[in-house]
């Protein structure tokens, strides 16, 4: 009798994902093993790693799921705003230079609240609870009320737009139009320092080939299969419950 694959083995099978990754791991093995790589192209890769980030997720809850989403751009921003406010207070802490925010915000210091934000384990868990904490209200109450089809993409729009009107407002203290500038350092080592944008592109690869592989092991497992089925052959899935993980 022939053993069943499991699930890490039915990924490998299929040639699509196993393309993709070779992809990723060969981007890695570029960055990593050419010195003179220029630091506009590593920037470059790197900036692609996490728009790919993005892509996969929008896929994921779009190609999959089937829930078409114009704001999913907002979570990648919780993240980035958090993590950013991250290494400003890392900055301060390490070179006791004021960052430009303050500057421009017309701040005597950075607010009290970000302080806990100084860990970069702290500042992660924030980012990881507060996008999850938006997305699940925002699809419990959708998917309670059953939105869905154009007029979930049109909530989701307008959600953004909200969050867009909020981070560009001066008295939020997300920096206002100009964003959040004047970071100096990550994990104690200065931004200039060779090396870091290297370390933060293949970093970014790393990340990208994990979420790729726990993609595709979540997809081929039983909730992928209750994604891919037509609304009228679910059976014994919970299609309202896997939506709003989604």
């Amino acid at each position: 009798m022939t053993a069943k694959p499991n699930i890490l083995q039915r990924a490998m099978e299929d040639r699509i994902f196993v393309g993709v990754a070779a992809a990723v791991a060969l981007a890695a093995l570029v960055v990593t093993l050419f010195p003179g790589l220029s630091g506009y192209r590593v920037n470059v890769v790197g900036q692609l790693a996490c728009f790919a980030l993005l892509a996969l997720s929008l896929d994921l809850i779009w190609g999959y799921a089937g829930i078409l989403s114009l704001g999913h751009g907002l979570f990648f921003a919780i993240g980035g705003y958090v993590i950013g406010m991250h290494l400003l207070e890392h900055s301060v802490a390490t070179t006791g230079v004021t960052p430009d925010i303050v500057q421009f915000m017309g701040w005597k210091a950075l607010p009290d609240w970000w302080g806990p934000l100084e860990s970069f384990p702290v500042a992660l868990i924030a980012a990881l609870a507060v996008s999850f904490a938006v997305a699940f209200v925002f699809g419990w109450v959708s998917f309670r009320s059953r939105v869905g089809g154009v007029y979930f993409a049109i909530i989701t729009q307008a959600l953004v737009y909200v969050a867009m009107l909020l981070m560009f407002r001066n008295d939020t203290g997300f920096g206002g139009n100009n964003g959040m500038t004047g970071f100096q350092t990550i994990f104690g080592v200065p931004f200039q320092t060779p090396g870091v944008a290297k370390a933060l592109a293949v970093t970014s690869l790393v990340v990208l080939a994990i979420a790729l592989v726990a993609c595709r092991m979540l997809m081929i497992g039983r909730s992928g299969v209750c994604w891919s089925r037509p609304a009228t052959t679910r059976r014994g899935c919970a299609r309202s419950a896997t939506r709003r993980c989604a």
